[in-house]
């Protein structure tokens, strides 16, 4: 089973999520990057290098589509979203 999130997080992290997963993967862990979720399934960390942000996870007021590419050129229609995670960075 697939799984799809939209996270929405600042400008700096979003340039250091793209940075990591744009790298090559080494050891180093200040290139991993975590989604978890606690057992009430609302609430959860969002880990990015040695930095942890809580998340919580919102009911969207509509569906939301999305696509998907695995070479940059084709789209693949992907499960409708009706759930954000949105990431607070005051932690």
């Amino acid at each position: 089973m697939e799984e799809q999130f939209i996270l929405r997080v600042p400008p700096s992290i979003a340039e250091r999520i793209d940075q990591v997963l744009s790298e090559n993967p080494t050891s180093s862990d200040d290139n991993s990057v975590d989604l978890s979720f606690s057992e009430d399934g609302r609430t959860g960390t969002f880990l990015i290098g040695n930095n942890r942000f809580p998340v919580s996870l919102l009911d969207l007021p509509c569906i939301i589509e999305s696509y998907k590419s695995y070479d940059d050129a084709e789209m693949n229609d992907e499960p409708d979203r009706t759930e954000s995670d949105d990431s607070d960075d005051s932690m």
